[in-house]
C-alpha cells in the first residue's frame, strides 16, 4: 500500500514497540516504506522535528515525547513537499561556492597526486585537488569540507565583524566585543559578559539571514532569554535596517540548494599565493 493511502496507525507499527507508547521514548531506527532507513534521535533541546539525508539514511531529530502520529505526518510532509537537505555536496572540477566576500573554486591540479590544499587568497580561493582524488568517495568530500571550513574561519573576522558592527550601529546596540566561532549548528552566541560570537559558517548564508542572526544576538544584550520581550526587541532591531528584514527573510526560509550547473564555470585566475601564508591541506 502506498504511503499516501496507508493509515497513520499502520505506520506506527514500523517503529519497534519498545521504543514508544504512542510517543517516542528513545532514539531508534526503522524502515519507512518510501524513505528507506529512518534514524530517530531524541534531543532534549529540540523544539521541533527536523530531517536531513545522510547517505542512504534519513536522520530525524525530534523533541522528547513527540507523538508517533505527528512523526509519521512530518515524514510524509517532508517527502512530498520538498527534497531533503543533504550533508554530501557533489563536488567536481570547476565547482564554485559563492560566499560573502570570497568565491571558492574546486579545481583539478595535475601533479598533486592524492593531495587537497589551498592558499587563502581573496576574492577567489582555489582549492586544488590532485588527480588521484576520487570526488565520488565520501572521504574526499570530508577532506574538501574540512579545508573549506578552515578557510571560512580564516576569512570570517574580516568579512563578518565589519558587517556586524554596521548593523549594531544602526540599531544602537553595543556589545563588549565580537568574536568568531566555528559552530556549524549554533550560528551565534551572546555571553553574559556581552561578548557576541558569530559562526564563521555565516559567510555561506544569504545577507538577510546573517543580519537576522546579528540582530538576534544583539537583542540578547538586553534580554538573555527568548521571552516575548526578547522577540519584540529583536523584531524592532530587524525593522530598523534599511529594508525591513522580516519582509526580506521570509522568501529565504524555503530555499533549497540548487544542483551543480551542468556546465560548471572554469576556474578563475586567482592572485599569486603569498609563500608566507599558510597552505590549507595535509602537512
Amino acid at each position: 500500500m502506498k504511503d499516501t493511502e496507508q493509515p497513520w496507525a499502520d505506520l506506527m507499527a514500523l517503529i519497534p514497540p519498545e521504543m514508544h507508547n504512542g510517543v517516542i521514548l528513545e532514539s531508534s531506527r526503522f524502515t519507512h516504506p518510501t524513505l528507506g532507513t529512518v534514524k530517530i534521535t531524541v534531543r532534549s533541546t529540540a523544539r521541533r522535528m527536523t530531517a536531513r539525508r545522510k547517505g542512504s539514511v534519513v536522520a530525524v531529530s525530534v523533541p522528547p515525547r513527540v507523538r508517533v502520529t505527528d512523526l509519521m505526518k512530518f515524514l510524509h510532509q517532508v517527502r512530498t513537499e520538498s527534497p531533503l537537505p543533504t550533508d554530501i555536496p557533489h563536488y567536481h572540477d570547476g565547482y564554485r561556492i559563492e560566499a560573502e566576500g570570497v568565491t571558492f573554486i574546486i579545481a583539478r591540479k595535475p601533479g598533486k597526486g592524492a593531495m587537497v590544499e589551498a592558499y587563502p587568497t581573496l576574492p577567489v580561493t582555489t582549492i586544488e585537488v590532485g588527480e588521484k582524488v576520487d570526488f565520488a568517495r565520501p572521504e574526499a568530500t570530508r577532506h574538501i569540507n574540512f579545508i573549506i571550513k578552515k578557510l571560512a574561519v580564516h576569512y570570517a573576522p574580516q568579512i563578518l565583524i565589519p558587517q556586524a558592527k554596521l548593523v549594531a550601529s544602526k540599531v544602537g546596540a553595543t556589545p563588549a566585543a565580537w568574536t568568531i566561532s566555528t559552530g556549524e549548528r549554533t550560528l551565534g552566541h551572546c555571553s553574559g559578559r556581552g561578548v557576541i560570537a558569530l559562526s564563521a559558517m555565516l559567510i555561506f548564508y544569504p545577507p538577510e539571514l546573517r543580519e537576522y542572526v546579528i540582530c538576534h544576538e544583539l537583542a540578547h544584550l538586553t534580554e538573555m532569554n527568548h521571552s516575548p520581550r526578547f522577540h519584540t526587541l529583536c523584531n524592532t532591531y530587524c525593522n530598523l535596517l534599511t529594508s525591513p528584514l522580516p519582509l526580506r527573510i521570509l522568501p529565504l526560509l524555503r530555499l533549497t540548494a540548487p544542483p551543480p550547473s551542468a556546465q560548471p564555470s572554469a576556474p578563475s585566475a586567482s592572485p599569486s599565493p603569498d609563500p608566507d601564508k599558510q597552505i590549507y591541506g595535509p602537512k
